[in-house]
């Protein structure tokens, strides 16, 4: 039988602890960038919204946001519903 010291257990907890630590780290740093992503699209969507309220032409509105032009159209398409 193998005998494990207690510096051993020790060096395992820490271990375990660093791993639980970066794990952490690493999942607020994801949802962090997934809620940087979707603000900044949230953002394009006002954008849109407004440059459309204008009369500009979607192809114009897609390449300024970033939106897809099929974005842009279904935003139109909302606009045009609630009017």
């Amino acid at each position: 039988m193998i005998e494990v010291t207690e510096e051993e257990r020790f060096r395992a907890k820490l271990r375990s602890r660093r791993m639980y630590q970066t794990d952490l780290v690493s999942d607020l740093a994801t949802a962090e960038d997934r809620g940087i992503k979707i603000g900044k699209h949230n953002v394009s969507i006002e954008i849109a919204r407004k440059l459309l309220r204008r009369d500009w032409p979607i192809n114009e509105i897609a390449e300024v946001t970033d939106l897809s032009v099929e974005e842009v159209e279904s935003l139109k398409n909302d606009e045009h519903r609630q009017e």
